[in-house]
Parts: C-alpha cells; sequence; structure tokens
C-alpha cells in the first residue's frame, strides 16, 4: 500500500469519524425512542387497559358468539339462518359516532377500527381531541390530546424531537431527516472502509478473546455489514414521512414508472345534492316550533345514522375480504366518505373506497395490491420501517435492529478514543527512546 492510499485511507476514518460524532447524540435519541416505538402501543395497553380495552365481560360474550357463529359457518351453515343473537356483535358505527359526538361536543372526523375483539376503537374529533371508546358497548372510555400518551409522545419525540410551536409546527423535523441521512452516507462509507482491506472477511468474524479494541472492532464490522440493507432501509423509509416528495421522485425515475395515487380528486366529482339539507333549508322557518326544531334535528340525525350504515356496508360488501381499518367523514358539503381498507394480499391497509354520503354511489375504488410494482414499493415504505410484515416476529428484530445506529456510534467513538490512547502512547515511548539515546551520545 502507497503513502497515498495510507493517507486516503486515514482521511476516510477520520470524515467517518466525524460524521458519527456529529450526528452521535441524536442517533442515540433516535434508536432509543424508535425501539420503543415498536412497542409503545402495547406498553400503554398493558399499563392501562382500562383505556385500551373493552370490558371483560363484553370480551366473552363477543367471543362466544363469534366461535359459535364460526362453528356453524364452519359446517356450511347459511350465515343467514343463523339467529341474530347468537351471531357476533358487529359494532353500529353510526350510533357509535352518535354517541361520541354527543358526550364530547365534537364532530368525529376519522374512525380507527381495531380488527382485535378485545381492542376499544380510536375516533378523532374536529377540535385536535381523540377518543378512545369501547364499539360494543359504546362506552367512552378515554378523551385525550395525543401527545399525553406514551405512544403519541415516543413518536412525537422519535419524529419531530418533541418541539411543537403554538401554531402546531415541528421545526426540528427536517434536523432529525439530515441526521438520519447522516448515517445512511455513514453507513455507505463504512461499508467502502471494510471492503477496501484483503482480509475484510476476517476482520468482522465476532470475538471474545483478546483485547478489547480488537472485540469492538469486530462487532463494529460485523454489525455494520450484516445489518447494513435493513438499516439503509430503515433509514430511508423514515426520512420518506418527510421529505415525502423528493423520495418518491427518485423511486419513479430509478423504476420508470410512476407511483398510482389514492387520489382526492375524486371529491371534485362528487354531485351530491344535499338531500338532509334541503329538506331543512326548504322548512318554513317562521312556522317551526321548537318541538319541531327539534323534531327535524332527531329526524336529521336518525337519517345521517342511517346513510353512514348503508354506506360502510356498501363499502363492506365491495371488498368482501379486506378488512376495514378506517373511516374518514366528510370534512365539509359535498365530501364523500372514504374508506380505507386492507386486502389479504396487503401488509397494511392501502386499499380505497370512496362514496357519496347522499347517493350511496360507490364513486371510485383503489386496490393496493394491484397497483403497479413502483407504487407497492412506496406503499411498503410504512410496514419496512416499523417491521410490521411477514409475521410478528419481525418486529421484535426491527426493535433490536432500531438499537444499531446507537451502538455502531458509541462502539465507534470508543475505538478512535482507543488508536488515539495507543498512538500517543507509542509517541511517548518514541520521544523517551530518542533521548536516551542522545543522553548516551553525550
Amino acid at each position: 500500500m502507497n503513502v497515498m492510499a495510507l493517507m486516503n485511507k486515514k482521511w476516510l476514518r477520520l470524515l467517518h469519524l466525524w460524521m458519527a460524532l456529529l450526528a452521535g447524540l441524536f442517533l442515540i435519541n433516535l434508536s432509543i425512542s424508535g425501539a420503543l416505538l415498536v412497542y409503545a402501543k402495547d406498553i400503554q395497553r398493558w399499563w392501562n387497559p382500562e383505556y385500551w380495552t373493552v370490558e371483560e365481560s363484553q370480551l366473552e360474550i363477543n367471543s362466544s358468539e363469534a366461535a359459535l357463529s364460526e362453528t356453524l359457518l364452519s359446517e356450511k351453515i347459511s350465515s343467514e339462518i343463523i339467529p341474530s343473537e347468537i351471531k357476533p356483535s358487529n359494532p353500529n358505527i353510526a350510533s357509535l359516532v352518535t354517541q361520541v359526538e354527543r358526550q364530547t361536543n365534537s364532530k368525529v372526523s376519522r374512525i380507527y377500527l381495531e380488527q382485535s375483539l378485545i381492542l376499544s376503537w380510536r375516533m378523532s374529533l374536529k377540535d385536535g381531541r381523540y377518543v378512545s371508546v369501547d364499539p360494543y358497548s359504546e362506552k367512552l372510555l378515554l378523551i385525550y390530546q395525543p401527545e399525553t400518551t406514551l405512544y403519541g409522545f415516543v413518536l412525537r419525540w422519535h419524529r419531530w424531537l418533541l418541539l411543537k410551536t403554538d401554531d402546531s409546527q415541528y421545526p426540528l423535523r427536517n434536523l432529525v431527516s439530515v441526521m438520519t441521512l447522516l448515517f445512511a452516507v455513514n453507513l455507505l462509507l463504512g461499508i467502502w472502509l471494510w471492503i477496501k482491506p484483503k482480509n475484510r472477511w476476517k476482520n468482522m468474524l465476532p470475538t471474545f478473546k483478546g483485547k478489547l479494541q480488537l472485540i469492538l472492532l469486530r462487532a463494529h464490522n460485523f454489525i455494520g455489514v450484516l445489518f447494513f440493507i435493513p438499516l439503509i432501509l430503515i433509514a430511508i423509509t423514515g426520512i420518506a414521512f418527510n421529505w415525502y416528495a423528493p423520495i418518491k421522485s427518485m423511486l419513479q425515475y430509478g423504476s420508470g414508472q410512476f407511483v398510482e395515487t389514492a387520489s382526492q380528486s375524486v371529491i371534485k366529482d362528487v354531485k351530491s345534492k344535499q338531500a338532509i339539507n334541503n329538506k331543512i333549508n326548504n322548512q318554513d322557518v317562521e312556522k317551526v316550533t321548537d318541538a319541531d326544531s327539534a323534531s327535524i334535528k332527531h329526524s336529521q340525525q336518525n337519517e345521517v345514522n342511517q346513510m353512514l350504515t348503508r354506506a360502510v356496508k356498501k363499502a363492506r360488501n365491495a371488498m368482501p375480504k379486506a378488512e376495514l381499518h378506517r373511516i374518514y367523514l366528510p370534512a365539509k358539503s359535498g365530501e364523500p366518505i372514504r374508506f380505507r381498507l386492507k386486502r389479504p394480499a396487503e401488509p397494511h391497509p392501502y386499499s380505497w373506497i370512496w362514496i357519496d354520503p347522499v347517493s350511496l354511489e360507490i364513486i371510485s375504488q383503489f386496490y393496493g395490491d394491484k397497483a403497479n410494482l413502483t407504487t407497492r414499493i412506496w406503499n411498503f415504505r410504512y410496514s419496512m420501517h416499523i417491521g410490521k410484515f411477514f409475521h410478528p416476529s419481525i418486529e421484535i428484530i426491527w426493535s433490536i435492529l432500531a438499537l444499531l445506529p446507537g451502538v455502531l456510534t458509541v462502539t465507534g467513538v470508543i475505538l478512535y478514543l482507543k488508536r488515539r490512547r495507543k498512538r500517543q502512547s507509542s509517541g511517548k515511548k518514541t520521544m523517551t527512546h530518542t533521548l536516551s539515546q542522545v543522553t548516551e551520545n553525550h
């Protein structure tokens, strides 16, 4: 190896070190918060089950009903002839929305449905609050702000470093993305430094014998090389949550395909007549008494409930094998109800249905599992980032992977300090030896 190659390697090592030092604290922060985030919801359910799970008595009823219904269906008995009292309880979503709005004095904007019988459902309100509700008893379990829960706090910590301005902006979000990008670049540089020497494979075999420096060097190389690909993918998918457009454009450019979007432009095609509003507006206001007004309001609410119930049924029938995960209620007049569903081939709910809330016509449908390859890769970013694919055990692996950026940073810094101390010690010995020779000559 010539002098120039040695100099280049030295500068690359210094660059590798300083990039790690610059992003070190942020990476340790992201590692800890990322590992916690994987199981934050499970932890808060374990800590406060009364807020996030349904009542035990209600659970027993629904579980027994579901088991009995499944047994009857497995014996090829038609679902139409199963008595309604032994069918699994299917929550009345419209009634649930009415109860939540009545008790919170705020409109529901979004409904998060859980597939497990033991879990409560969540609803977001237009005033920014959230509600955890038992979908079977319609009991409100908790009214909260997102950041007051463990999951909300850790999410805000992981993505925005907790800082939020009065106008709901997150000024440090770009800093998090920059440091994550720096980590990805440093991983590539680390691979380059590992791949150059001839004994590269020997340098990455773990060992527990010898000096601490050797043990740490082997561990550092082993982690960086073995987990290089998943760590790079986790970093890039994390950046994509913030730098959405640039990452999406890079994917489209690299694949030569456009990402198919579940476009919100269908809202413009809704020609809703707003039948309920017209009924009320056409009333002769001067002749309406208080009793009539209350009657009209009650009638209006009943019609809204019936329409929502029919819309939910139509969405389920349109994709009968899909799981309904979210419902987005219209934010203003003329907008459709949006349903987000997970089809069997999808790792996450990427399919959509838009339904006119008045005519109950299906305006548009988007099948996530039938989209082109680029779209499926793009949609996979969330599942890839949190390890929610293939099998629940992947989440365990991902929670460990989340800690590795911090481990690489710490071991890298320790290795640098060890080398520096060794060089300083070697320099002192050389100087002492030189001085002793000079003394002897005199």
